[in-house]
């Protein structure tokens, strides 16, 4: 299935991934890099919550998200800060 994803984000995230494999030293380290990154929040932001948290991985979760459901605004003020750091030239072209 396309979901439209930009290639790169998604190279990223793999080699991320595997990369965090190769350093793994429990069956359980394995099983939490190969869960999706997950964030919580704390009263004051959404933090991530794992040691193997990928902000590509992150960044491609919310965009699945938002249009399924509107966004908290600490949600939404995440998602800007994860676009803005790993898409500079598009969040200049959205004023983001």
């Amino acid at each position: 299935m396309n979901r439209g994803f930009l290639k790169d984000l998604v190279l990223t995230i793999c080699e991320k991934k595997i990369v965090f494999i190769h350093q793994a030293r429990t069956k359980k380290d394995i099983e939490e890099i190969l869960e999706l990154s997950k964030v919580r929040f704390n009263g004051r932001e959404v933090v991530p919550v794992s040691k193997y948290h990928i902000p590509e991985e992150e960044l491609l979760l919310w965009s699945m998200i938002s249009p399924a459901a509107p966004l908290k605004d600490y949600a939404v003020k995440r998602y800007e800060k994860l676009f803005r750091e790993l898409l500079p030239e598009q969040a200049d072209i959205l004023n983001l």
